[in-house]
């Protein structure tokens, strides 16, 4: 799914207006319809009774005069609060302030000033003040509107986006900002829904098909995209009937040290389901037992060493994809190790963990991975390879930057992972849950990308693939589990059953 600009959309409306064709005033209709329907069914779920729509006077506005006039026949009560901050109203707006004018079981309110807003006691409360054109802070009688109704404790639903947040900018200066707990987006996300740091605005999103033009949608032009399903099913590729063992292809791990082999057992478990045909584990010789003891279709590739790794095992050409990190620690045999690794294999790697670290810490340690490789830190990790960053969109940029640079791929990990592509492209993954933020989640993505490389995935599509199935059977296993039970073995549990979900329909 394409993640559009604000601009952007403004062009898909205008091209929908010309090419369907329809009014300004129908099309406008047509989303607040959807937003209704959302709310509608969303109140009636929870037996919610009232609600308080606070418009602005632009088309955002107006979504919110035709949302209050759709819900008058099916809540009790309906208040409506029109803030007159500007002189400006938009022509939409007008028409549909003229039929609520006319309907039944609506509280109409106009607010000149701050002292003239009521507090209304409603289930629910709906931003529909500014819509995703705003370009600077909130101010005045917005400004102190929105701090007052992020003090109700009713449930807020944001139209379009939060009042208050910027769409593709930084929100510095932006002290206030509406605080949803859902956001009704149309059509397409906003790239600012896909930022970690702003999830207590947006709260959990959803997009509401409002039908734009589908030629103007097809051809517009993005770097940015959500992963959905449609992608997944063109990126799978299923088993052949006759498949072997040596047609999927040997992984090797790189993983493990002393009291750190559990996170290479994670790996190699996460790999062996994520379908490569064989998987050798190259581990210290204090982690053997415990490998062979809980993988006994892995095979086992000895260090000299008996607590780390220090050296690379020999006839790399062997294997279809290498993953190397996790669990390893920071030794000065293990940085020569990975760095042998590096040299001697030359193809895409899976590079996670202390990897991570070791290649952070050494002068030019990016330009010695191998080009088409797959990093996947967690923040702190990508701050120490490319520096803090001073705000989301700074650190997209420099993910961007970076994946370009380096020839690689970066999975920037969080509630919206991040992945970026040699080419420049971000997408971002929006499944997972809560009880996967756990030590060994990491690993475990580790073995699924892994996997997926020996298979023959190209690097975009392994990870793109990985962290979908990572996310999936993470929440399967929340089917089973609370957030706070759920363990890492869980999620690689169901990985099948993520691989079957594919194929679904």
């Amino acid at each position: 799914m394409k993640i559009l600009t604000s601009q952007q959309i403004r062009e898909a409306d205008a091209y929908t207006i010309k090419h369907e064709p329809i009014s300004s005033n129908a099309l406008m209709q047509r989303a607040a319809n959807a937003a209704s329907e959302w709310i509608m069914n969303f109140a009636i779920r929870n037996q919610y009774k009232s609600m308080h729509v606070v418009c602005g006077l632009g088309n955002n506005g107006g979504d919110g005069l035709v949302i209050a006039r759709y819900l008058s026949a099916v809540l009790q009560r309906v208040y409506v609060s029109v803030l007159h901050f500007s002189d400006k109203h938009s022509e939409d707006f007008d028409i549909e302030l003229e039929k609520l004018k006319a309907t039944d079981n609506v509280h109409l309110h106009h607010v000149q000033q701050e002292g003239e807003l009521q507090d209304f006691e409603a289930d629910l409360t709906v931003d529909a003040v500014f819509g995703s054109g705003l370009n600077r802070p909130l101010e005045g009688l917005p400004k102190r509107t929105i701090a007052k109704m992020n003090q109700h404790k009713s449930i807020k639903i944001a139209i379009d986006i939060p009042s208050g947040l910027f769409a593709e900018q930084p929100k510095e200066g932006q002290d206030t900002v509406f605080q949803a707990d859902y956001t009704l987006s149309f059509q397409v996300p906003k790239l600012a829904f896909l930022l970690d740091a702003h999830y207590p605005f947006v709260g959990e999103w959803t997009v509401l098909d409002i039908k734009l033009h589908p030629e103007f949608l097809r051809y517009a032009t993005t770097d940015f995209w959500v992963i959905d399903k449609s992608q997944i099913k063109r990126i799978f590729r299923p088993r052949k009937p006759y498949a072997h063992k040596g047609m999927q292809g040997h992984a090797l791990l790189a993983v493990g040290s002393y009291q750190k082999t559990g996170a290479a057992i994670l790996a190699a478990q996460a790999c062996l389901r994520s379908g490569c045909g064989l998987l050798s584990v190259h581990v210290p010789k204090k982690a053997m037992l415990a490998i062979q003891t809980s993988l006994p279709e892995a095979m086992l590739r000895s260090d000299a060493h008996q607590y780390l790794l220090s050296e690379a095992v020999d006839s790399l050409s062997e294997f279809a994809a290498i993953g190397i990190g996790c669990g390893i620690g920071q030794a000065q045999a293990t940085q020569s190790c990975m760095f042998e690794y590096f040299e001697k294999y030359g193809k895409p790697m899976l590079i996670d963990a202390d990897a991570l670290n070791i290649i952070a810490k050494t002068p030019h340690g990016l330009s010695r991975v191998p080009k088409g490789s797959i990093l996947t830190p967690h923040p702190k990790e990508f701050s120490r390879l490319f520096g803090e960053s001073q705000n989301p969109y700074q650190a997209i940029e420099k993910l961007r930057a970076a994946s370009q640079k380096y020839e690689i791929v970066i999975v920037l990990k969080g509630k919206y992972t991040a992945i970026g592509t040699a080419d420049g492209r971000v997408y971002f993954h929006v499944g997972g849950n809560a009880g996967m933020a756990k030590g060994g989640s990491g690993d475990a993505l580790s073995g699924i990308i892994t996997a997926l490389l020996a298979q023959g995935y190209p690097s975009e599509e392994a990870a793109i693939l990985g962290v979908w199935l990572h996310g999936s059977a993470g929440d399967k296993a929340l089917a089973h589990e609370s957030s706070e039970a759920l363990h890492p073995s869980d999620l690689i549990a169901n990985i099948g059953t993520a691989f079957r979900s594919i194929l679904d329909e």
